[in-house]
């Protein structure tokens, strides 16, 4: 299974597949999120799969987020996707090239 993730300083996002369609999987990953010092929000949607969490920088980072789901069985980080693993894809090449005609 594949996860995408984006990050910003202090935003993350997460795209986990098998959070799908499952509300109770939403509630407990924003339950969990929610736990760990340093995270000032989190919004789970299950219709989109999608995870965001905004934290601050100086009490968590990303890789202790993205620990967390992976300790809870929510996460497989040998699967993620980085948005700079797929802007070096090659469909974005072919995006880059459509995109300058």
């Amino acid at each position: 299974m594949r996860y995408y993730v984006h990050e910003v300083p202090g935003r993350l996002r997460v795209k986990i597949p098998s959070l799908r369609s499952s509300a109770e999987q939403a509630q407990k990953i924003q339950g969990l999120l929610h736990e760990l010092s340093g995270v000032e929000s989190a919004s789970v949607n299950s219709v989109t799969g999608s995870v965001l969490v905004l934290y601050d920088r100086d009490a968590v980072d990303s890789q202790e987020l993205l620990e967390a789901l992976e300790d809870h069985g929510y996460l497989d980080k040998s699967g993620v996707v980085s948005s700079q693993d797929q802007n070096s894809s090659p469909f974005s090449r072919h995006q880059e090239v459509i995109g300058k005609a």
